[in-house]
C-alpha cells in the first residue's frame, strides 16, 4: 500500500492537470445544458493531459520501486532515502519547483525508530492465581512509546470498551472515571452500526483507529493500553499484528503524552484475562455495545519490564510544488489556480 501511495503521489502532478481540465469541461457543458441542449465537448488540452498517461511508464516506476535493490525502501534506511531521491527526480522531470529544505525537492524530518528486544517481559497478575507470563508475537506485541531505553509498569487494568470518546455521537466509555495510571483494556474498532449517523455506519472512523485509541489513553494519562484482537472486529488475523511489530517503528521525535506499553494481546489470552476476573469476554464485548457502558476495573495487574533499541535518526518527505497559473485573485478559487503542494 504503502508502494502504490508513493507512485500516486509521483504521478499526480500531472494526473491532476488531466483530471482537473476534464472536471472543468464537463461542469461548463453542464451548466450550457442547462439553458441550450448541447453536446459535450472536453476542451483539446483535456485530451492531451489524458494522452501522456503510459501504463508502461507507471509499470516502470513500478518495477525500480519494487526493486530488491532498495531493501523494502524502510523509514530512515538506504533504500528509502533512495526512493525519495528518485522521486525528487520525477519531480524536476515534471517541471515542478521544489519547496523542501534550503531550495530542495527534500525536507528533513526528525524520528525516532525504537524496536522492543527480547529482553522485554509482559505478565499478567491476577489477585487470585499465577500470573500469566505471555509469549510475544505468539500471545502479544508491545512497544514502549515514550521512546526510553527502559520502562517498568506494574499498574491494575481497566476495561473500558471502545475506549472511544466521541462527543459528536453522544458516546463516552470513560465516563469521567480517572484512569491516570492505570492500564486500559480495550476492544479493536467502533461499536457496530448500520446507520450513516452513528460512526458513519459501517465506514471506520478515527474513532476506531488503534492510533487514536493510544492517543486517547494517553491524553487521560493511563500509562498503558492492551488491545484485544478479534479477526473479525479488526477486519484482519493475528499473523497480521504480529508481523507488523515484530520489527522497528518509526515515530516523529516525542512531544507530549505518550504510552510506557502499547500493546495487542491474542483473542485467547484476552479470555483467559475475562475468566480470571470472574467475567466473560462476550458479554464484555456486548455490553461495551451499549451508550449505559461503564469502566470496569479487574482483580489484574500488568506487570511489565519493557527494553527497546532507540535510533533517533532523521527521514525526507519529498515536497513540491505547481504555482498557480491565473495570478488575478479577484476570481473565485474554482476559477483560478491555487499553488498545490505534493508531499511523497
Amino acid at each position: 500500500m504503502r508502494l502504490v501511495r508513493r507512485i500516486m503521489r509521483t504521478f499526480l502532478p500531472s494526473l491532476m492537470v488531466g483530471v482537473t481540465l476534464i472536471a472543468s469541461g464537463i461542469a461548463s457543458a453542464q451548466k450550457a445544458a442547462k439553458k441550450d441542449p448541447i453536446s459535450v465537448r472536453l476542451p483539446g488540452a483535456a485530451f492531451a493531459a489524458m494522452e501522456t498517461i503510459n501504463p508502461e511508464h507507471i509499470r516502470w516506476h513500478v518495477r525500480y520501486l519494487s526493486h530488491d535493490l532498495l531493501e523494502g525502501r524502510g523509514t530512515g534506511q538506504r533504500g528509502g532515502d533512495i526512493a525519495a531521491e528518485y522521486i525528487a527526480t520525477q519531480f524536476a522531470e515534471f517541471g515542478l519547483k521544489p519547496a523542501g529544505d534550503n531550495g530542495s525537492f527534500l525536507q528533513k524530518v526528525p524520528l525516532v525508530g525504537f524496536t522492543t528486544l527480547p529482553e522485554t517481559q509482559f505478565s499478567l497478575v491476577p489477585k487470585q492465581g499465577a500470573a500469566m507470563n505471555l509469549k510475544v508475537l505468539n500471545e502479544y506485541v508491545a512497544y514502549d512509546q515514550t521512546q526510553q531505553a527502559q520502562s517498568d509498569v506494574d499498574a491494575e487494568i481497566v476495561y473500558v470498551g471502545y475506549g472511544i470518546e466521541a462527543p459528536e455521537y453522544n458516546w463516552d466509555d470513560y465516563k469521567g472515571v480517572d484512569v491516570s495510571g492505570k492500564v486500559l483494556l480495550m476492544l479493536v474498532n467502533e461499536p457496530p452500526s448500520d446507520d450513516p449517523k452513528f460512526f458513519k455506519a459501517k465506514a471506520l472512523t478515527f474513532y476506531g483507529r488503534w492510533v487514536y485509541k493510544y492517543l486517547e489513553a494517553a491524553r487521560k494519562g493511563a500509562v498503558g493500553v492492551i488491545l484485544v484482537h478479534k479477526d473479525d472486529m479488526a477486519s484482519y488475523p493475528w499473523e497480521v499484528v504480529r508481523n507488523s511489530n515484530s520489527g522497528e517503528k518509526s515515530y516523529l521525535k516525542l512531544e507530549g503524552p505518550a504510552l510506557q506499553v502499547a500493546s495487542w494481546v491474542h483473542l485467547d489470552v484476552a479470555k483467559k484475562l475475562a475468566a480470571v476476573s470472574g467475567m466473560d469476554l462476550d458479554k464484555m464485548m456486548t455490553d461495551a455495545r451499549s451508550r449505559d457502558f461503564h469502566p470496569v476495573a479487574l482483580p489484574v495487574k500488568l506487570q511489565a519490564h519493557m527494553v527497546s533499541q532507540v535510533r533517533p535518526f532523521e527521514s525526507n518527505n519529498v515536497v513540491a510544488m505547481l504555482p498557480g497559473s491565473n495570478r488575478d485573485r479577484s476570481r473565485s478559487p474554482e476559477s483560478c489556480g491555487a499553488s498545490h503542494r505534493e508531499i511523497a
